[in-house]
């Protein structure tokens, strides 16, 4: 049952409220009055591009950005853009060199809405081939224009500096982005987002427990788990 779940107050003291979900998702909460109908969301979950090898992880490095311009489920972007019109409610996710994360913000009014958009970006990320080729070459092309100012060869020369010349911070050539595989990038993702076992959500805001209880029941614990622990 994915309404199922342990509750307990983990820091009484600052009201901060953890509930375990039935699929092993921990959620902590804590409710805030600094702004009225508005809240904040983070899941996140130990992994990221170091469970690759730096060769390939090099080439996945724009995996959410090429899927974010596909939409979600059977919603092309435009489509999507027209179901949330009139709402305050969005989440993105992104992946980290150790991590993963899925962000979601909006007003409490829409908080059902922020929720079922969570669930959407980790599980049903929507591929636009003629989307992401077009996302491609409008972003190649920027980059060419850019690698030319003096800025942009002072910033790349420190990043490699910094970074010791590693694979994964090299920067970024126009060849790289036109050379992104939209399959290999939709495979990550469902790595990445499709075992939730060790995510933790952090929910802070103008929030109600007992209505966000039920709603987090319905999508959060709704989340696939395959018992991963990384």
């Amino acid at each position: 049952d994915a309404t199922e779940k342990t509750r307990f107050v983990l820091v009484d003291a600052i009201g901060v409220t953890e509930w375990t979900l039935s699929n092993g998702v921990r959620v902590i909460v804590k409710p805030t009055d600094f702004e009225a109908d508005a809240f904040d969301l983070v899941g996140s979950s130990p992994g990221g591009f170091a469970t690759l090898p730096d060769a390939k992880a090099r080439a996945l490095t724009f995996t959410e950005s090429v899927l974010a311009v596909g939409g979600l489920g059977g919603l092309d972007a435009v489509a999507l853009q027209r179901w949330a019109a009139g709402k305050s409610a969005g989440a993105s996710t992104a992946i980290y060199g150790s991590s993963e994360r899925v962000s979601g913000s909006g007003a409490t009014s829409d908080l059902e809405t922020t929720l079922e958009l969570v669930y959407l970006r980790m599980t049903t990320p929507r591929r636009d081939d003629d989307a992401i080729a077009l996302w491609k070459e409008n972003t190649a092309t920027k980059l060419e224009q850019t690698l030319a100012l003096p800025e942009t060869k002072a910033s790349r020369e420190l990043t490699a500096a910094l970074y010791q010349n590693h694979p994964l911070m090299a920067p970024t050539e126009p060849a790289d982005i036109r050379a992104i595989e939209a399959e290999p990038a939709l495979a990550f993702h469902k790595d990445r987002f499709g075992d939730a076992t060790d995510f933790t959500f952090v929910i802070v805001g103008d929030v109600d427990l007992a209505v966000l209880e039920p709603l987090v029941a319905k999508w959060l614990a709704s989340l696939p788990v395959a018992g991963r622990v990384e």
